[in-house]
């Protein structure tokens, strides 16, 4: 069973997926700038309204402690917009740490997730369906956040839920992947976020090959990575037979990103990649594992 922000729902349910997203995000304190705040359910409802008329069904929402997250807001815009929404535990990176990720030994942040896994985020009975997006930072992973990531690696074997990353500008993928191999972790509940950043897809090759999963999730970012780089890699990765192993999104963040201020919003996977995919061979049942099948399998608590 999957946890949504609305109740369970059987895996078969999920659908067409988005696996990497943000609905609900403030990053505005230490960005500051306003562009990185979406919390407006009306606008954010309209801007899934345009995924859906692609086929989407359900987003992995990866907002948690430190990026603004509002698990009501969550849950208003999943019963509006018809949408299963999966909400996330956890604590970003260290910049956005706040006391109890910096001042807590890693069982008591261990504890703050499991209990927001298991009955509720605050006061509430919505609860979280991942524990995500965890961070490293750029090109290192602070002792702080090591600390974090085990806390993750105790929720995760106490709950069955899965774990999804985030390398910032594509960095310590591979360090991130050793870090969980080295624990013990069932390494098919992890994520490793934002893999397609790597211009080398021998690189996210070698992070697959220690058994977790990646997520091409920044597809449509082209002033990070162009958008025909990540496809070649992508094929390239499926052609060596990772189909099972990567999921994709696109990671919006800010309201530039939205469709009301020319963005692509939530159309970008499901729209023009999918379109390439499908122009260079990519068969139906492998788009449906992308696009649905391998998130609804890492997250499943079966």
């Amino acid at each position: 069973m999957i946890q949504t922000v609305c109740g369970l729902i059987d895996k078969k349910e999920l659908g067409i997926t988005l696996a990497h997203e943000h609905i609900i995000i403030d990053l505005s304190l230490i960005r500051n700038e306003q562009d990185s705040v979406l919390d407006n359910c009306k606008t954010m409802i309209n801007e899934i309204s345009y995924g859906k008329k692609l086929g989407l069904q359900s987003i992995v929402e990866v907002t948690n402690e430190g990026m603004g997250r509002n698990h009501l807001k969550l849950k208003y815009i999943s019963e509006k917009a018809k949408v299963n929404i999966v909400a996330s535990t956890g604590f970003y990176m260290e910049k956005y740490y706040d006391n109890k990720a910096r001042d807590n030994a890693e069982e008591k942040i261990a504890e703050i997730m499991i209990k927001e896994l298991t009955f509720g985020i605050d006061d509430t009975n919505i609860r979280a369906g991942i524990i995500g997006e965890i961070g490293s930072s750029l090109n290192t992973i602070t002792e702080l956040e090591k600390k974090v990531f085990n806390a993750c690696i105790i929720a995760s074997e106490k709950t069955g839920a899965a774990i999804t990353t985030h390398c910032d500008l594509g960095t310590m993928g591979l360090e991130q992947a050793m870090l969980f191999s080295r624990s013990g972790i069932n390494l098919d509940k992890v994520i490793i976020g934002h893999s397609d950043l790597n211009r080398n897809y021998k690189v996210i090759e070698k992070i697959l090959s220690s058994g977790v999963n990646v997520a091409f999730d920044t597809i449509s970012k082209n002033s990070y990575l162009d958008d025909d780089v990540r496809l070649y890699n992508l094929l390239k990765l499926l052609e060596m037979g990772y189909e099972d192993k990567i999921v994709l999104s696109q990671d919006l963040t800010r309201k530039s990103h939205l469709k009301i201020n020319n963005g692509t919003g939530y159309t970008a996977v499901l729209g023009e990649f999918i379109s390439k995919l499908k122009i260079n061979g990519v068969d139906s049942k492998i788009l449906s594992k992308l696009i649905g099948g391998n998130i609804a399998r890492v997250i499943d608590k079966n």
